[in-house]
């Protein structure tokens, strides 16, 4: 891995390897393109890395307790980073995301809607940046794909977002 090379986001990241059990990264930044935010490895243990931690990115998580229909991971607005779908349901079903801070009625065009099948799962990331929300963050199983018509509390969801 020494001097290594690696494209990242269009990027070169130069890996140099400072020969004390640490690494050095050098970002050659492409004219026109920005560079956001910092990051820093603490390898505590040999052979494994602990912890990443992205500077300035503090991102907070989100879980169904139980089966659910619907659920509001952040009331207020904010950024969604990923979120991951479970469809226990025997019926194929969609999975649909609203910019609100409260559950939307039946009938609500979504912002987002996908198609998950019979003991599907789904997993939806916005890496970089994410996909901003400016009223809040909520999400519904659906029986129909262009607007929300609410189904049975059968669908376990897991989110990051800030």
């Amino acid at each position: 891995m020494a001097n290594d090379i690696v494209m990242i986001q269009g990027m070169k990241m130069k890996i140099i390897d400072n020969a004390d059990g640490t690494f050095s990264f050098a970002v050659e930044n492409t004219p026109g393109s920005e560079i956001i935010g910092k990051f820093g490895i603490d390898q505590t243990t040999d052979g494994t890395t602990n912890l990443v931690r992205v500077k300035g990115i503090a991102l907070s998580n989100y879980a169904t307790a139980a089966l659910a229909a619907s659920g509001i991971p952040k009331a207020t607005p904010g950024v969604l980073h990923s979120i991951s779908v479970t469809n226990t349901s025997a019926s194929a079903q969609y999975f649909q995301l609203f910019d609100s801070a409260t559950l939307p009625a039946n009938g609500t065009v979504p912002l987002f809607s996908v198609l998950l099948q019979a003991g599907g799962f789904g997993f939806f990331d916005w890496p970089v940046y994410g996909k901003a929300f400016a009223a809040g963050i909520v999400w519904c199983n659906s029986s129909t794909h262009a607007t929300k018509t609410i189904g049975s509390a059968d669908c376990f969801v897991t989110a990051t977002f800030k």
